[in-house]
């Protein structure tokens, strides 16, 4: 077979099987390709003439390209599925979190963490080097597949005393929102293949082959087709028959097509529009839209599936933002040297007081551009947090109008993935406090949850506390409650600025 291994020696082009049909005398070569590397149009006649010269003039040549992207989801549903199907012992306790991939142009290393009762036999079996090859015959890429046994995983998020660049870089990984469905009561009807997990399909925005969809039916439409044989030098034609389909999931739509086999003709009758079924293929670009292919059918039950989110443990050290102490004669004359002025649960208590410039309002899609933060610890102000965030966006003119914070301001500072590791430690184990909480809150909640950090401490809005006791002000923005209570508020709407005189008032209205 030295031709198809001057084939394959195209670059973005990998063969993947060749299947001889002897009743028809048809030699099929199917072919996995890289399209950033390897344009079908200009070497389909090269490789078809190249194929013929090592068959009979009897033979039938046909070739069939399958257009691959490396798109993680997809990659982990297959080695789920495939270790699901034919691995048991490795299957054992094995869910899509103990798959993590780390892709590198055209190399994949997957790490698979098993349950350690199992480690042995499925590593002495070369379970690994199966997989491998699974891969490799499905997916246009190198990979190499490692198991490592689950306790090792887990242990990581628990161990005090870790290398502090191991802690840092595993702390600002951002999560992978995943939307997944797990499918289940399934009746195979066309070309049994077995799968326990679907992608979103509204997801998938190219070409990608070896996915699981699922959807119901809002379209299955018989048509045929005639399908052209030829034998012995006589072309016959026989009229098949195919389906159209249109699959509806959580109000998006797919539309596809399905070819049955003859055995499977008869089946397809009893599916039926409003039928929940799940099905096996791929994804082409069709006239600009995304079509699907199917090769298997069933008609089953789906839900949401919500892998289980493991929010991540506090560090033990400081890495970018490093908190400063803080020190102000005016608080021993404002509370006296014990402060016994305050409540006893009050004293016993650690607040951050925390306050956010951002890009915009709208905490989905605008951007934190600075923090500022105070520590309050037995009713005095101890420390402060403060830094500028580099965006991702650049900053509005009238965000910078109202803040004074220009692009040359962050333009060298660390970007929130950097900073709030450390926010998160200044945190931790207090009660949060701002004016206005809410909108605060709600960028922190919005990027913690991204980040995998838990913000679920107590909150405090003096904004709300001073309506409670301070009846008749005009309004009650931060400023007119300053002005009542005599704190001093210089340089407004600066992060940290805003947080000591929004402490400072804290502690007058508790």
């Amino acid at each position: 077979m030295d031709i198809l291994n001057q084939i394959e020696s195209y670059e973005g082009l990998k063969l993947k099987d060749v299947v001889f049909n002897k009743g028809v005398r048809k030699l099929t070569a199917t072919f996995l390709y890289n399209p950033n590397l390897f344009v079908v149009a200009d070497r389909v006649e090269e490789i078809e003439s190249l194929l013929r010269s090592i068959v009979p003039d009897n033979v039938v040549v046909e070739t069939k390209f399958i257009r691959t992207n490396l798109d993680k989801a997809n990659i982990a549903l297959f080695i789920l599925n495939s270790i699901t199907n034919n691995f048991p012992s490795l299957a054992k306790n094995f869910s899509l979190d103990d798959i993590k991939l780390n892709i590198d142009t055209s190399n994949v290393q997957v790490d698979l963490y098993i349950d350690p009762t199992v480690y042995d036999f499925v590593a002495n079996n070369g379970r690994e080097r199966d997989i491998e090859n699974k891969l490799k015959d499905n997916f246009f890429a190198e990979f190499k597949v490692i198991l490592n046994k689950k306790a090792d995983f887990v242990g990581d998020a628990h161990v005090d005393a870790i290398a502090d660049s191991k802690e840092f870089n595993e702390s600002i990984k951002f999560f992978e929102n995943k939307v997944l469905y797990k499918i289940f009561n399934v009746n195979h009807i066309v070309n049994k293949v077995e799968y326990n997990m679907a992608l979103d399909f509204s997801k998938v925005n190219d070409a990608m082959s070896n996915c699981v969809v699922c959807g119901t039916l809002t379209k299955f439409d018989k048509r045929t087709y005639t399908r052209k044989t030829t034998r012995n030098g006589r072309t016959t034609e026989q009229e098949r028959i195919f389906y159209t389909f249109s699959l509806m999931n959580d109000g998006k739509f797919l539309s596809g097509s399905i070819f049955p086999r003859i055995a499977e003709e008869k089946k397809c009758e009893v599916v039926e529009v409003g039928r929940k079924v799940a099905m096996f293929g791929k994804f082409d670009n069709y006239k600009g839209r995304l079509n699907f292919t199917a090769d298997s059918l069933c008609v089953c039950d789906f839900e949401k599936y919500v892998p289980p989110v493991n929010f991540k443990h506090v560090n033990q050290n400081y890495h970018t933002i490093i908190p400063e102490p803080y020190e102000d004669f005016e608080q021993g004359n404002m509370f006296g040297e014990e402060n016994t002025n305050l409540p006893k649960e009050v004293l016993e208590q650690d607040y951050v007081v925390f306050d956010f410039e951002t890009t915009g309002l709208e905490s989905a899609k605008d951007e934190i551009i600075e923090i500022g933060a105070v520590k309050i610890s037995k009713g005095k102000i101890v420390s402060t947090f403060s830094t500028f965030v580099k965006p991702s966006v650049p900053i509005p003119a009238e965000i910078t109008e109202l803040t004074h914070i220009t692009e040359d301001m962050v333009a060298d500072a660390p970007a929130i993935n950097y900073v709030l590791p450390d926010f998160y430690k200044y945190c931790y184990g207090c009660a949060l406090v701002a004016q206005n909480i809410a909108f605060d809150y709600g960028f922190l909640s919005a990027i913690g949850k991204k980040m995998l950090y838990n913000f679920d401490n107590p909150q405090y809005d003096t904004m709300i506390m001073a309506r409670n006791k301070l009846r008749g002000l005009k309004n009650y923005k931060l400023g007119t409650i300053c002005d009542y209570l005599g704190v001093s508020l210089v340089g407004a709407h600066r992060a940290v600025n805003d947080c000591l005189a929004t402490a400072k008032v804290f502690l007058k209205l508790v």
